[in-house]
């Protein structure tokens, strides 16, 4: 799916789904929505990052958690 096109879940601080979104919106007024994040710690304690693509329109070309995304609705 286009990432720009993507619909998602928009909650309130008690995380209750209080409407649907697309993405771009969602990130451009700072809506709360729904992510993961999962940090993978070595066994000597080292945090393996995700460097991030040069072409990403939020964050690009940063280090990021070892895996992440957004929810999909009803999920």
């Amino acid at each position: 799916m286009n990432e720009l096109k993507q619909i998602l879940e928009i909650v309130n601080e008690n995380d209750e789904v209080i409407g649907l979104e697309n993405r771009t919106k969602i990130h451009t007024e700072g809506l709360l929505h729904r992510e993961i994040h999962v940090w993978f710690i070595t066994p000597n304690g080292e945090i393996v990052f995700q460097h991030r693509a040069k072409d990403k329109d939020t964050y690009p070309d940063k280090l990021d958690a070892t895996v992440g995304g957004h929810v999909e609705p009803n999920d």
